[in-house]
């Protein structure tokens, strides 16, 4: 809930993570593993990111999770367009020494997670027009309340991390 609050603060309208929770409690996909229950709505995962932000009545684009693996490059490209344009994004990352994991049904084809994290700009020293993602290029999200920066050029798919991924 955090994540999508601070994705609709981008564009300065505050939305209360009791409310965000609330916006998919009657869309979430049957059967729902994650935290939460029909009264107070869920905890934002993959296969609910959509319906939550229906619900809150914000424009969204939802990443194809059925386009071909590997889908690194293309994902990084898909939030780099989205980050360019201005456009926040919520993901779900791997974080560096959590288990893959995710709540059956909440993860579309097969995916896993280990958190939920707002992403808001991107930094470059290529013309943002470019397409691609650079090795020096570098994103700013948030992680537990507090900004982070990270490198462009990390994150292949894989289940374990083995180096630092943030500079």
């Amino acid at each position: 809930a955090f994540s999508a609050q601070h994705a609709a603060l981008a564009f300065g309208a505050w939305i209360s993570q009791d409310l965000v929770r609330k916006a998919n409690k009657d869309t979430t996909p049957e059967p729902r593993f994650m935290h939460g229950n029909a009264t107070l709505g869920y905890e934002v995962v993959p296969s609910n990111v959509a319906a939550t932000a229906k619900g809150l009545k914000l424009e969204y684009d939802e990443w194809d999770y059925t386009s071909p693996a590997p889908q690194a490059d293309a994902f990084k490209r898909w939030i780099k367009a989205h980050l360019v344009k201005g456009s926040p994004v919520v993901w779900f990352p791997m974080c560096k020494g959590d288990p893959p994991l995710c709540y059956p049904f909440a993860c579309p084809n097969g995916g896993i997670m280990s958190h939920v994290e707002p992403m808001y700009g991107i930094f470059s020293n290529h013309s943002l027009d470019e397409a691609d993602v650079f090795e020096d290029d570098w994103i700013l999200h948030a992680s537990d309340q507090v900004p982070h920066r990270g490198g462009g050029g990390g994150g292949r798919e894989a289940t374990r991390l083995s180096g630092r991924v943030e500079r």
